[in-house]
């Protein structure tokens, strides 16, 4: 029911703000608890395999010993870093889409209540660029480049191009990486180990912020 009121809202007129600002709230709320949920999980597993350290016992050889504690080693690692960074990803590829679907969304509907040429679906991979160039050019919107939050938002959709396309692989081609000056602000969220991406477990939540500031920046051009 929660996500048919998120996937109808935007079926609203612009002009109802309130409304549609609770809807987008109801989504990043969902999404957060989503992220709760999993990292208690991985938390929960974990704790439970750490009760179960391999321990000395009479009789039992060298090799013995080294073999349980690979395996017990190889267990840790994968819920530390293995089954996080493959949830992570998930819930972030998850997140950019239902903002760049509401992105979409917005520019239709905008267009619609204005009377306005429509806003034609757009290419694949420049959703929100081509949003944002619709309430532009045709919406006659005022849109600051300055906006820290969509300098963010798009190294936040260079980041997802690299999980989707190349599985969180950095890029000889800089400029297909978030830029570095987002790299170091999101530091605590963000890091690069080897040629990869990992996510923190906080990384998600500050994406939602990041998504719902500019939203409410946005609003208020309307």
């Amino acid at each position: 029911m929660e996500q048919e009121n998120v996937d109808n809202a935007w079926d609203q007129p612009i002009d109802h703000l309130d409304e549609e600002k609770t809807i987008v709230k109801m989504g990043m709320a969902r999404i957060r608890g989503y992220v709760e949920s999993i990292e208690q999980l991985l938390a929960e597993r974990k704790c439970k395999l750490e009760q179960n350290e391999p321990k000395w016992t009479a009789g039992m050889t060298e090799d013995e010993w080294e073999e349980a504690w690979g395996e017990y080693g190889s267990d840790i690692h994968e819920i530390d870093y293995e089954l996080a960074k493959i949830q992570r990803y998930a819930l972030f590829v998850y997140s950019y889409s239902f903002f760049e679907r509401i992105l979409l969304d917005v520019a239709s509907t905008y267009g619609f209540t204005k009377n306005l040429p429509p806003f034609s679906p757009p290419t694949r991979g420049k959703s929100i660029q081509e949003a944002k160039k619709y309430l532009i050019d045709i919406g006659a919107i005022d849109w600051p480049e300055s906006w820290s939050t969509w300098k963010e938002i798009d190294s936040l959709r260079l980041l997802r191009n690299r999980i989707v396309h190349h599985d969180g692989s950095l890029s000889k081609n800089q400029d297909e990486n978030p830029k570095e000056d987002f790299l170091k602000q999101w530091s605590t969220y963000l890091s690069i180990e080897g040629y990869n991406f990992e996510l923190s477990h906080e990384f998600i939540f500050r994406v939602l912020d990041t998504f719902e500031n500019f939203l409410n920046e946005l609003y208020t051009k309307f």
